[in-house]
């Protein structure tokens, strides 16, 4: 990948769905580009676009039309089996509801990419225990995730998002569920991410929450404004 190429890029995309009164834009011609290293947050109100741009450029979900590149490469012709290891191996997801395992360890819970990734035992610890260490729970590795408070249940998920070394974070309303003090642990950690030149896409209700990335983009009515 070239030095300006963008880790990721969105032209011209459309989500469109079709309801009984009439066709709904979730996207409306929106384009995006995020550099290698960057922090951007995407910001609006409920409604805005925000959560379904992130599940666009993540490949959970595909546009109506537009197009996704991923270092520079289209992936509109991927097939699942592409899509599956570019969501594996390259993006880490980070959601408002944490997605765990409630009856996995924690350490099970973190470990799952890997399995998936096909990694073997030893390089699974080894990088079970970095991530772990890297967010403060590595103390927390056999407690079960059921037993986790909301700020803990966050940070296993951000470790697990991190453990096969992604090249693009993808943060939607991580910290929604979370009081102020567990917001402030977690949003810390995204800092500490930023200047280890991590790319971070946050999405987000909260201005001070957005205001710690390096550049904001606003979203209303499924548009980019700024």
């Amino acid at each position: 990948m070239e030095d300006n190429t963008p880790i990721i890029e969105g032209r011209h995309l459309f989500k469109k769905y079709v309801l009984h009164q009439g066709d709904y834009y979730a996207l409306n011609d929106v384009s995006i580009s995020v550099q290698s290293g960057e922090y951007v947050a995407v910001t609006g109100h409920s409604g805005s676009g925000k959560s379904t741009l992130m599940n666009i450029l993540g490949s959970i979900d595909a546009p109506t039309s537009g197009e996704i590149l991923f270092e520079g490469i289209s992936i509109k012709d991927y097939t699942e089996k592409q899509l599956a290891q570019l969501r594996n191996r390259s993006i880490g997801y980070v959601f408002q509801s944490f997605y765990l395992e409630p009856n996995y360890t924690v350490g099970k819970n973190v470990e799952m990419p890997l399995l998936i990734a096909g990694y073997d035992a030893r390089e699974r610890k080894k990088r079970i225990q970095a991530v772990l260490e890297q967010v403060g729970m590595e103390k927390h590795i056999h407690q079960k995730a059921y037993m986790l408070s909301g700020g803990e249940k966050q940070r296993v998920s951000i470790a697990r998002a991190l453990v096969c070394n992604p090249k693009l974070i993808l943060a939607d309303e991580p910290c929604g569920n979370l009081d102020s003090e567990n917001t402030a642990i977690v949003m810390d950690i995204f800092h500490k991410l930023h200047q280890e030149q991590k790319t971070i896409i946050l999405i987000t209700h909260s201005n001070e929450d957005a205001s710690q990335a390096e550049r904001q983009i606003r979203m209303k009515d499924g548009k980019i404004l700024s």
